[in-house]
């Protein structure tokens, strides 16, 4: 058992851990629910060590003692984050050493597999945690314009970019939020704090096409056209421009495929409760209305 080394666990605690997973694996997803709360934790104790001289005294004292082995809270908190991952890695290691006619090899592959599972929940923790971060500050920016803070949503692309004038030709700065149903059209706000952006048009993914000006004379220019209105916008570079309209296509086509998806689903149950529907009627709504014609705004 020589490869337990000291960045790994010791070997009586891999015993422990070998003989109880397949118990308690499943309360390791526990580390999820800690993981999402981490940032929030680690920041507190932050602001209250700054804050309140009684409160820093303490968390000093006792990291001061001989248990604590000269490591900060901070340090220790850290500590719950990484153990599922080295349980992961050590089990590895331990399964390409051991001997495949071993008897303890099928329980170990269980046990990779159970520890695996709870690794997985932790990491899913992580990027929910960190996609609904990005949401809450683009909430802030916004000034709360707008309720984007809902699991559902997620941020896909964002950035600076101009807007060409219909009347002059005049390139006026612009800021563009895309989610996943919907991008924000966005103009920056003079305040030196609090909001920074304020919305002037919010379009619908489901309504959005997208167009690329390939000419001479209108480098780095595409169109967005939605339900009411046509943007011409520039980039600082091709590449720039290249990537708004390929993540835009994919956003308004994976958003096509699940609404697609979605109609299916709906039109077989209708079906099952309502046999006298027919398969080939529409499905429609009130944001499927059309309007006439497509206005070339100032915005």
């Amino acid at each position: 058992m020589s490869f337990f080394s000291s960045q790994s666990l010791p070997f009586c605690d891999y015993v422990f851990f070998q003989i109880n997973t397949r118990q308690l694996a499943p309360f390791l997803k526990m580390y999820g629910e800690y993981v999402k709360n981490f940032d929030r934790a680690m920041g507190l104790v932050s602001t209250w060590t700054q804050r309140s001289p009684q409160f820093s005294d303490v968390v000093h004292s006792i990291q001061k003692q001989e248990v604590c082995g000269n490591l900060t809270l901070q340090h220790h908190m850290l500590e719950p984050v990484q153990r599922v991952p080295r349980y992961e890695l050590l089990l590895k290691d331990y399964l390409k050493r051991l001997p495949r006619d071993a008897p303890d090899r099928k329980d170990a592959e269980r046990s990779l597999e159970l520890i695996s599972t709870a690794a997985d929940h932790s990491n899913a923790a992580i990027r929910k945690m960190e996609k609904m971060h990005k949401l809450l500050e683009v909430y802030e920016q916004l000034g709360g314009e707008e309720d984007i803070v809902n699991p559902a949503n997620e941020l896909i692309k964002e950035g600076n970019i101009q807007k060409l004038s219909a009347k002059n030709g005049t390139a006026q700065d612009r800021h563009l939020f895309l989610f996943n149903n919907v991008m924000l059209y966005c103009v920056l706000k003079l305040r030196l704090m609090g909001q920074k952006f304020s919305v002037r048009e919010k379009m619908d993914i489901s309504d959005l096409q997208v167009q690329d000006i390939a000419k001479p004379n209108a480098a780095r220019i595409f169109i967005i056209t939605g339900r009411k209105m046509s943007l011409e916008l520039q980039t600082r570079t091709e590449e720039e421009k290249k990537k708004w309209i390929q993540v835009i296509q994919a956003t308004v086509e994976k958003h096509k495929q699940k609404s697609e998806t979605f109609r299916a689903f709906s039109s077989a149950c209708s079906q099952d409760e309502e046999p006298s529907l027919s398969p080939d009627q529409p499905i429609t709504s009130a944001s499927s209305v059309e309007t006439t014609g497509v206005a070339d705004s100032t915005l």
